[in-house]
């Protein structure tokens, strides 16, 4: 009734309003009654955050939903982490709360800094089976959170470090099963970095001060990475950004092999992990989506060269013919989408 009245979406309105209120209205009721029956606030609290996300949506605000679901206790993408409230994982849902504060656009720059040392004797900590199941998806609850963090992979060379008690437990039980996808890990994605596929880093500087000190402090650890290739392709971009401003046509390809190769560094760890368990190493490169692709068929298709030379290394030499050879269920072989997307 509240969200009616908020809205004016009721029977009094226009069709057209109502039609497009609706889809609308049964999110934030969906929200609002999950976040009743999983995190109970005072009633006065309740009504104030449905009707903020109302107001916002009245007035056209969609930008300002986000904030007010995460107020709720959602994320967009439900971190398991946020959950967690044992010895140990409080410490690592904590940093993680404390790394998106940080950010003042998380829904534009999906770029967060936490402390990897902290989350690292966090899970020291938190138990003395380093090889459960439970545990080891707790692992794998923080890999997945760092991942999405292009400023976070360098920790994630660090979570899989071979000196870990975990981490080939980590290997044998969760990268050989099903819950571990290389489409998902092995992916270069620009959407974390939305604001710099349409906009040079001058023009977000003078659009958005406080978000632009975030994707600031980014470029800033990219410039003192001990990586000489991270730093040529940083300067590429850079030179690349000024250009783009000038033309005023956004030519993204620097940033698409910055990315790649700063993810390339991190699955060169994690695929050294899998070298103990050859055969968590082979099912994982042949594992295939529901096009009958392969990791390498997907990387291939993308133009990313240095993730593919990666993968192949990983394969061992007398079966390298066998596995570029894999056909996808239209027939294409990895080298065939390569020369369809032009990058042959």
């Amino acid at each position: 009734k509240h969200i009616r009245l908020e809205t004016g979406c009721d029977m009094g309105a226009p069709l057209r309003w109502r039609k497009r209120c609706h889809g609308t209205l049964v999110l934030v009721l969906a929200l609002a009654a999950l976040r009743q029956l999983c995190k109970p606030h005072a009633a006065d609290e309740s009504e104030g955050t449905l009707f903020t996300a109302t107001r916002a949506l009245r007035r056209g605000r969609g930008s300002k939903l986000l904030p007010v679901v995460l107020k709720a206790g959602f994320s967009s993408s439900s971190p398991e982490w946020s959950a967690w409230s044992s010895r140990g994982y409080a410490e690592i849902s904590s940093e993680f709360r404390r790394a998106l504060r940080e950010n003042p656009v998380p829904d534009k720059l999906n770029l967060c800094f936490p402390n990897t040392e902290l989350v690292i004797q966090a899970l020291y900590q938190s138990t003395e089976d380093y090889t459960s199941t439970e545990f080891l998806m707790n692992v794998h609850a923080v890999y997945t959170q760092l991942h999405a963090w292009p400023s976070a992979w360098p920790a994630l060379i660090s979570l899989l470090d071979a000196q870990h008690p975990w981490t080939q437990a980590y290997v044998d039980k969760i990268i050989a099963s099903e819950v571990w996808s290389p489409f998902q890990f092995f992916s270069v994605n620009l959407d974390a970095l939305r604001p710099l596929q349409r906009y040079s880093l001058e023009e977000l500087r003078q659009q958005s001060g406080r978000g632009f000190v975030i994707l600031e402090r980014w470029l800033a650890a990219l410039e003192t990475s001990s990586d000489a290739r991270t730093r040529t392709l940083l300067q590429e971009f850079k030179a690349q950004d000024v250009l783009n401003k000038q033309d005023q046509i956004m030519r993204l390809r620097p940033l698409e092999d910055l990315l790649e190769h700063m993810l390339s560094l991190v699955m060169r760890q994690t695929l050294e992990a899998c070298a103990g368990n050859p055969q968590v190493l082979s099912s994982m490169l042949e594992k295939r989506d529901d096009l009958g692709r392969t990791v390498l068929h997907h990387v291939a298709d993308q133009g990313r060269a240095e993730l593919a030379e990666l993968i192949l290394k990983s394969v061992p030499v007398n079966d390298q013919t066998r596995y570029v050879g894999l056909l996808d269920n239209r027939g294409y072989s990895a080298e065939d989408l390569a020369r369809s997307s032009q990058f042959l």
